[in-house]
């Protein structure tokens, strides 16, 4: 998975981008590309919602917790 927060970044999977997320101030918004077990790529923004409180949102699908959809779709 790659963050992109000024800087792109690879992290270890869904809980480095939430990782990562959560040391920056609240309220800010990460976007996140991840490749599929399919080949195909996809992108989510993982937002800091709260004091340690991250969310995965995915703009394409109106889901405010894409969570569970991007852990199935990696496998990681």
């Amino acid at each position: 998975m790659e963050t992109l927060g000024g800087k792109a970044r690879w992290v270890a999977g869904l809980a480095g981008s939430e990782q990562y997320v959560r040391s920056v101030r609240v309220g800010v918004d990460v976007p996140v590309i991840f490749q599929r077990r399919d080949g195909s790529a996809h992108a989510v923004n993982v937002v800091h919602v709260r004091h340690g409180v991250v969310t995965v949102a995915d703009a394409q699908t109106g889901e405010k917790d894409a969570t569970a959809d991007v852990l199935a779709a990696t496998g990681v």
